[in-house]
């Protein structure tokens, strides 16, 4: 089964390093879809994202690459 992600569900992803919506998505076997709009806003506020998840920028990339089997609608 597939999976369509909104900006949502991945900016909750990526603000706790152990949310419910990350280890879905880190469990999920068949593609996730993602808008590119959604791809490019997540990339325009890694900063932010950073400072409010309170992880550091490996972890922040560590999790990006978790990411890497979302495809862009």
């Amino acid at each position: 089964m597939d999976l369509i992600a909104d900006s949502n569900i991945l900016f909750s992803a990526l603000l706790r390093s152990s949310s419910r919506e990350l280890e879905i998505i880190q469990g999920w076997k068949d593609p996730i879809y993602i808008s590119s709009f959604t791809a490019i806003e997540i990339f325009k506020h890694k900063e932010k994202i950073v400072k409010l998840s309170k992880m550091t920028i490996d972890e922040i990339l560590f999790t990006y690459e978790q990411l890497h089997r979302i495809y862009l609608l």
